[in-house]
């Protein structure tokens, strides 16, 4: 496992942990693994640490919010629960932290809670 801090002007540093190839987004501040999965972050500029748990099939279902810190974590301020129920498609999420998401025939979001969403005729193919 190979551990690098990242520089950057914006946002100070990043420090992140891996043990394949790592792409990272500095306008998000998301970071993406080949394998396994991002577990924490420290994010300075937004001024929050984040946790990140996964199901079997590497899907995220919970990610939990917390006062920022590269130390102990102290006690969560929010948590996010996603859900992947669909019997046939099982790394589609049906429900983002208690709102419930439904989809066309091929796969575009048409409801995200009580949020009703349209596509145009370009994507419904």
């Amino acid at each position: 496992m190979t551990s690098t801090t990242i520089q950057d002007l914006c946002y100070s540093s990043i420090e992140y942990s891996v043990d394949s190839y790592v792409t990272v987004d500095f306008t998000a501040l998301l970071m993406a693994y080949s394998l396994g999965q991002l577990t924490r972050e420290d994010n300075r500029p937004l001024n929050q640490s984040y946790t990140y748990a996964y199901d079997k099939n590497g899907n995220i279902i919970l990610k939990k919010t917390y006062a920022f810190t590269t130390g102990t974590l102290g006690s969560e301020t929010n948590v996010a629960t996603y859900s992947y129920t669909d019997s046939s498609w099982k790394d589609l999420l049906t429900n983002y932290n208690g709102s419930s998401i439904t989809y066309d025939g091929i796969g575009n979001p048409t409801a995200i809670g009580g949020v009703y969403l349209s596509w145009p005729v370009r994507r419904q193919r």
